[in-house]
């Protein structure tokens, strides 16, 4: 009896192996890779060795080879492209014509915008077909066009208490002060010099830039690529491939979780007491600069096949 129940996993895990390979999409592929793993490992309880092998092959090799992909500034030049907008929207771009009053809280809702943050004005220029709703300090716009982006012109020269957007694909820059800035969209390329407390972002794809001041950053994204200047308290960022290569003051507390990681982080201050730094990372390689004469200390916790190389300038 146990050794029909060991063949029968044994061939459900072949089959289920052999559709992953066939899989339509990466989603599809990795929940059949997952369980045809799963059906072997209840077989292998005597062969360690081979199921770890199993486990690189299926996992630390695709992980490598994420790592290398996400590394191409080519994906991420066709995220902040006409092209990707295209592929959202599949059709023309909303231009702005009528100019409204701010509001201390601003909601962005629709299928895709690209969004200028401009510090000369304090209105807001938007496209007509754009709706618009009013409840006290809140001011909500929202675009049911299923293929067509919009265009809109957001005035900052007064701070806002808070701005959530929410959008199939976002492209935004300029310049802005915000209590509370959230983003929930599937592809967001960001290039805004942003002063903020908090700025939490949950997207697919990231393309992350500009000078950010802000209290706490939490980013949570499948793919993500981040070069820029960050003064920040806390950074909390997870994902699956990142590229990322930051210059960091202020900095206390740097929590790093994902399956690949490329890139470098330099410490531009110098702090007394302890400040901490996490990397919870399956694969890559990680340069970590701090300043030589620095008199406090910093506290690594380090979790994963990942090397981080230490420098001092």
């Amino acid at each position: 009896m146990k050794r029909v129940e060991y063949l029968l996993k044994l061939v459900f895990a072949l089959v289920l192996g052999v559709l992953a390979l066939f899989a339509p999409s990466v989603f599809l592929k990795a929940i059949l890779s997952i369980v045809a793993l799963i059906l072997l490992a209840t077989n292998m309880r005597n062969y360690k060795i081979l199921f770890l092998i199993l486990s690189i092959v299926l996992f630390i090799v695709p992980a490598s080879f994420f790592s290398n992909y996400i590394s191409n500034r080519s994906f991420w030049r066709w995220i902040n492209s006409d092209n990707f907008f295209q592929s959202s929207n599949n059709g023309e771009t909303l231009k702005p014509d009528t100019y409204i009053d701010a509001a201390d809280n601003l909601i962005i809702s629709g299928p895709g915008f690209r969004i200028l943050f401009d510090e000369t004005s304090d209105k807001i220029y938007i496209p007509h077909e754009i709706k618009q709703s009013r409840s006290g300090d809140t001011l909500s716009l929202s675009s049911n066009s299923v293929n067509k982006s919009a265009f809109i012109e957001v005035g900052t020269k007064s701070p806002y208490n808070s701005i959530r957007i929410e959008a199939s694909g976002l492209s935004i820059s300029g310049n802005l002060t915000v209590k509370d800035m959230n983003i929930q969209t599937l592809g967001l390329s960001s290039y805004v010099d942003l002063q903020a407390t908090n700025f939490i972002v949950n997207c697919a794809g990231l393309d992350l830039g500009g000078e950010l001041s802000v209290d706490n950053i939490e980013i949570n994204a499948t793919g993500v690529s981040w070069k820029g200047t960050v003064d920040a308290q806390k950074v909390k960022v997870q994902g699956i491939g990142m590229d990322i290569n930051l210059l960091v003051k202020r900095a206390e507390d740097i929590v790093i979780q994902a399956t690949a990681l490329n890139g470098s982080l330099k410490y531009l201050d110098e702090w007394a007491g302890t400040r901490n730094m996490s990397i919870y990372v399956t694969h890559g390689n990680f340069t970590l600069i701090e300043p030589s004469d620095n008199e406090g200390s910093l506290e690594l916790n380090i979790s994963g096949m990942i090397n981080v190389d230490r420098k001092k300038y």
